[in-house]
């Protein structure tokens, strides 16, 4: 009887086992299931993803060329223009004050640095103050140049004046000796 004990004992662990085994089997299929359903589920949310990338991206794609065009289209009207017709034509504010700014600037190409310093001397008093003292200074230089070739050209003169009466004096002395040979140099 302890035989068949034993052997009852060894089938009952056998079949224990067997059943845990499946239940084991059974957890692990329905892991595998499980994981392969998460698998699955991410990829798909993945793929939604990226067609709906892709979607806004051909979209704002076309949005782009859509304003592209348009702002080409109204280069093109502003293009033929007269810059005072678009400020004129220009709703924002902000955008009109940088047409005269820009269409300022362009009168001003070529223009002297004089010419281009005094337009913006009207915007900026300080500036305008450094300005008038600069031309103050040029004008008390070229006073002083004026003064200084006057007194140059007077002493010139001058000299000429003393050569020129040296020379007649000379002419006079060799005149009243006429036939001399001897010049009389002073």
């Amino acid at each position: 009887e302890i035989v068949k004990i034993a052997e009852i004992d060894k089938k009952t662990a056998d079949f224990a086992m067997v059943q845990e085994l499946a239940k084991l089997s059974h957890t692990l299929g329905m892991r595998a299931s499980e994981d392969e359903y998460r698998r699955t589920a991410e990829l798909m949310e993945n793929q939604n993803k990226v067609a709906i990338t892709q979607m806004w991206l051909k979209v704002k794609a076309e949005k782009q060329k859509i304003d592209r065009d348009n702002v080409q289209g109204l280069a093109a009207i502003y293009g033929s223009m007269d810059p005072k017709a678009m400020i004129a034509l220009m709703d924002d504010p902000a955008k009109r004050a940088d047409l005269i700014r820009m269409m300022a600037q362009t009168n001003m190409q070529g223009a002297s640095a004089d010419v281009i310093l005094a337009a913006a001397a009207a915007q900026n008093p300080e500036l305008a103050r450094v300005l008038i003292e600069r031309e103050r200074g040029k004008r008390e230089d070229r006073d002083k140049d004026i003064e200084e070739k006057k007194k140059l050209l007077d002493q010139m003169a001058d000299r000429l004046q003393q050569m020129y009466n040296t020379g007649m004096q000379a002419m006079s002395e060799s005149a009243k000796h006429p036939g001399s040979t001897t010049q009389i140099v002073k």
